[in-house]
């Protein structure tokens, strides 16, 4: 298992936002696995809460990434 850090961007509704976080690749067999999760804040995606629910809804989201990469087959 390595610790990474991992960056790109994200996408949400036409809104792309720079990303920056820490993450794990684990190498078992001939597959790579990564992991990491950050959190995003919906109003800097453009995304309004209505009101009536605001209250009930998190100000920031935890969003997970899993990944299994394979070898490239030619």
């Amino acid at each position: 298992v390595y610790p990474v850090k991992v960056s790109g961007d994200m996408t949400i509704h036409g809104v792309t936002k720079p990303v920056s976080t820490d993450g794990q690749l684990e190498v078992k067999g001939n597959q790579v696995y990564s992991t990491s999760k950050f959190m995003i804040k919906p109003e800097d995606y453009g995304i309004e809460i209505p009101s009536v629910v605001r209250d009930n809804i998190a100000k920031e989201m935890e969003v997970t990434v899993n990944t299994t990469l394979e070898p490239l087959k030619r």
